[in-house]
This record gives structure tokens, C-alpha cells and sequence, in this order.
């Protein structure tokens, strides 16, 4: 079945019985506009965006994590000439949890950010325009 089209003829493929394809299949049209390949392109830098952001997010839980275990440290240590049993008892379970959770957030991060450098690369995306420029 030929159809018009822009001024050309298209073949249209059907496929019979096939829910998959609710539509008929068109042999391939190069005229994507500007604007469809703009959306496109945007979302992905927009993806791009959200993914820098939380991988800043990741790096800020880190350093909050970091800084509290330091002041378990410090306790810790102020600790050792007051001689407070409750806290000789509990901070150094709290120390080994927040401790725990630092290496599982590091190891988050590694994951995150090799799963955010593939997606930019694969998009092409490290040669994009920077964000004022969009």
C-alpha cells in the first residue's frame, strides 16, 4: 500500500495479528524536524541536570555523614575524662553504624556516578552546550 506524503510515497508495513504494533510501520522518514530533535535533546540534558544534582546530593550526604562521625569522635574522646557510662556504652556502636554508613554511601556514589558518566556518554552529551547556553 503506497500513501502520500510530504510530497513522497511511502511503503507502509503491517503487521497482521501483531498487538505489538498498533500502528503501521513506515519505511523511515528523515524530515524529524528541529523542534522534535530539540525536546529530545532537551530531555536529555534536563535528565543530565537531575543526575549532576543528585550526584552533588550523594557528595553533600557524605560530607554530613563525615562530620558527624567526627563529633561521635570527639565525644568520644571528652568521654575519656568525664567517665559516663551510658556514653563509654553507646557511642562506640554509634561510631561503627555511621562508620558503616559512610563506606555504603562511598560505595553508592561509585556506582551512581559510573551509571551518570555512561548516560552522558552514550547521549553524546559531554559536548553540550553549558546550562545558560540551552
Amino acid at each position: 500500500m503506497k500513501v502520500g506524503g510530504h510530497g513522497r510515497n511511502h511503503q507502509i508495513f503491517k503487521f497482521s495479528n501483531c498487538p505489538v504494533h498498533k500502528y503501521p510501520l513506515t519505511q523511515p522518514d528523515y524530515s524529524l524536524n528541529f523542534v522534535q530533535l530539540k525536546f529530545i535533546t532537551m530531555d536529555k540534558l534536563e535528565k543530565k541536570r537531575l543526575l549532576e544534582k543528585m550526584a552533588r546530593e550523594l557528595e553533600d550526604i557524605l560530607n554530613s555523614q563525615t562530620s558527624l562521625l567526627k563529633k561521635i569522635a570527639q565525644l568520644e574522646a571528652e568521654n575519656i575524662n568525664v567517665g559516663n557510662s551510658v556514653l563509654e556504652k553507646r557511642l562506640p556502636d554509634i561510631h561503627e553504624k555511621v562508620d558503616a554508613g559512610i563506606s555504603e554511601i562511598g560505595l553508592v556514589m561509585e556506582e551512581f556516578t559510573a551509571s551518570k558518566d555512561k548516560f552522558i556518554k552514550d547521549n553524546k552529551l559531554d559536548e553540550a552546550l553549558p546550562e545558560g547556553n540551552v
